[in-house]
């Protein structure tokens, strides 16, 4: 019954996007564009928001190790859209084990000299429009953007360690 039900949720026709600016509904892609990204632009780069600060890169004390990446792979869910890399969890899976070493060395790397590749900055902005709201306003739109499976992987590693010194008291 659950693949019946997945075929017929696929055979729904996309809906387009429609989007309005100054002058009305517009249905040039190029121009919808330009619109929804000066509106999330300017939604995340408020002026109310606190200063980045500029922190050096310093080796950790505690290097990334292969077995806490493997843990971070195997806990990614499936099925989801990949991101700018075109990396989907499924593909880090079901790789060897070497892949995990390399990737510990990446982050290892990253951390000691600073020099992060343009693939974890970038993520992909995918307006969807919320539901029940009326189509055309960029304030009906929800931002979801597809972050790149390292990026991905580099947060999960942070946190379960920040997380374990938090439950400590150490932080």
């Amino acid at each position: 019954m659950y693949k019946a039900v997945k075929a017929i949720q696929r055979m729904k026709p996309k809906v387009h996007l429609t989007v309005e600016d100054g002058d009305g509904v517009t249905t040039d892609t190029s121009r919808q564009i330009d619109i929804i990204s000066a509106f999330f632009g300017n939604m995340f780069h408020s002026t109310n928001s606190a200063e980045i600060v500029d922190i050096p890169p310093k080796e950790m004390t505690e290097e990334f190790t292969e077995d806490e990446v493997k843990r971070a792979v195997k806990s990614l869910k499936n099925n989801r859209s990949a991101g700018i890399d075109e990396i989907k969890a499924e593909h880090l899976k079901n790789g060897p084990d070497v892949l995990y070493q390399k990737i510990a060395e990446l982050l290892n790397h990253v951390a000691a000299t600073g020099d992060i590749p343009s693939e974890i900055n970038t993520g992909i902005l995918v307006p969807l429009q919320k539901p029940g709201k009326k189509r055309g306003p960029t304030s009906n739109l929800r931002p979801v953007i597809l972050l790149s499976m390292i990026r991905k992987i580099l947060a999960i590693c942070l946190i379960r360690r920040i997380g374990e010194r938090i439950d400590r008291g150490c932080l």
